[in-house]
């Protein structure tokens, strides 16, 4: 496209953020999505650990093992995830697969009697997990021009994180009135609420046809081409090294005479 400038033909930026001017609508459709999600997920992992532990009786050996496989399944879905996202030039079913199976899966909590059933749960939910997030990642690069692209990521990311804050709260106020059950329950209700927004209100983007190179050649040709990225990998594999469970955390403050109903806090 061509404005007209000093009588003359210039071509118009294609870079400028009103190209398109609905894709800051799909980032805060997906920033809903994000926030209703995560709203689910952290009513649910505000008291999870006490549940597996306390109610199952599941040893904190086994609730770290739980947690860091379910962890491993969510980065391994990730990989390939994204790489046949690129490959079908879709995102949208793959993120509609990965939020369906985690609001699906997390109310099943209910029905555990043991630490294998809440394995299979809690890994059910990181799967959906890994599935969506390459995919909608993508599907926010490519509905802004990349000069705000820092803010689209932004904007979604403060909403998603909104979320997590109102999840604690709201399992807080219910272990009021009833039990830790009642919480997975009802953590199904954002999750269904992020699911119809994402079908009904976030839309598909065009992008264009990528190589046809392999997932490990990109991978070889990132670390040959990008050494601040490779610099990036190595600092935060170091304090990494250094994390563990926020599980834990909440174990230590209930050992510490917090009382359960307050442990969300």
């Amino acid at each position: 496209m061509y404005s007209i400038k000093n009588r003359h033909l210039i071509p118009k930026d294609s870079s400028n953020p009103q190209d398109k001017p609905k894709g800051l609508r799909n980032v805060l459709s997906m920033g809903l999505v994000s926030f209703f999600t995560d709203f689910s997920t952290e009513m649910i992992l505000s008291v999870l650990p006490l549940f597996l532990v306390g109610s199952l009786g599941v040893s904190r050996a086994i609730l770290g093992a739980i947690e860091g496989s379910s962890e491993l399944t969510s980065y391994v879905f990730r990989m390939f995830s994204g790489a046949l996202s690129d490959k079908l030039r879709k995102r949208k079913i793959f993120i509609i697969i990965g939020y369906g199976l985690s609001t699906i899966s997390k109310p099943f909590f209910v029905f555990s009697s043991g630490w294998f059933d809440a394995f299979v749960v809690r890994a059910t939910d990181r799967m959906g997990k890994g599935i969506r997030t390459a995919p909608r990642d993508a599907l926010i690069a490519d509905s802004v021009s990349e000069s705000i692209s820092g803010k689209a990521f932004g904007i979604h990311r403060t909403i998603d994180q909104m979320g997590a804050i109102v999840g604690p709260i709201v399992a807080f106020a219910i272990l009021q009135t009833m039990d830790i059950r009642a919480v997975f329950l009802l953590s199904l209700i954002p999750g269904a609420i992020a699911v119809t927004i994402l079908v009904f209100f976030v839309k598909e983007v065009a992008i264009k046809k990528l190589s046809n190179t392999t997932i490990f050649e990109n991978i070889g040709g990132l670390f040959k081409r990008n050494k601040p990225f490779v610099s990036f990998l190595i600092v935060t594999g170091v304090f990494s090294l250094g994390a563990f469970n926020f599980s834990f955390i909440l174990l230590k403050g209930s050992d510490l005479g917090i009382d359960q109903s307050l442990i969300p806090i």
